[in-house]
């Protein structure tokens, strides 16, 4: 079993083979940042949807895991 990573700027809910979910603080209430955190995502060809739930802190990204292996989806 892999440890999960500590991050300081979010953390890891929960995830999936294809998915994973984050809690971001700094989205709270803040649907401007959220979106623009979205659109930069979106940006990369292997994330296939991003759902921004800005009132909760709550992201989700759908990825295809073979274009973008969950290690290099994590910032370093």
């Amino acid at each position: 079993m892999s440890k999960t990573p500590a991050f300081s700027h979010f953390k890891i809910e929960h995830q999936l083979q294809r998915r994973i979910r984050i809690n971001v603080p700094s989205l709270f209430r803040n649907q401007e940042r959220a979106t623009i955190l979205q659109i930069l995502l979106l940006k990369r060809a292997a994330i296939e949807e991003v759902r921004c739930v800005w009132q909760i802190n709550s992201l989700t990204i759908y990825f295809d895991p073979e274009q973008l292996p969950k290690e290099n989806l994590y910032p370093v």
